[in-house]
């Protein structure tokens, strides 16, 4: 991401990021969160796609999601708009 663009990046997700960074009880507490979605996610052939993915906390768990969200961020894979899905029917995993 350019300078330009992170510079559109909002500032609460900033905030938030770090608060994330600086709370590891709280990353702790994800972490278990995570690996209980992640046990229940399909096996069926395709990507996971995680919609508003904000600071990315669920990418930099299980790296091989595509992280997406409505503003380039440091942490999207994608922009994409939830209500006009970029992805041809049958072929995402895990929404």
């Amino acid at each position: 991401m350019s300078g330009a663009q992170a510079e559109k990046v909002p500032e609460r997700l900033w905030a938030q990021r770090a608060a994330w960074d600086g709370r590891p009880l709280l990353r702790a507490i994800y972490a278990e969160w995570f690996e209980r979605i992640t046990q229940q996610l399909s096996h069926a052939e395709g990507p996971t796609i995680e919609l508003g993915c904000g600071i990315g906390a669920y990418k930099a768990f299980r790296a091989e999601t595509v992280a997406t969200d409505v503003v380039a961020t440091p942490w999207t894979d994608a922009v994409v708009d939830a209500q006009r899905l970029p992805y041809p029917e049958s072929s995402v995993a895990n929404l």
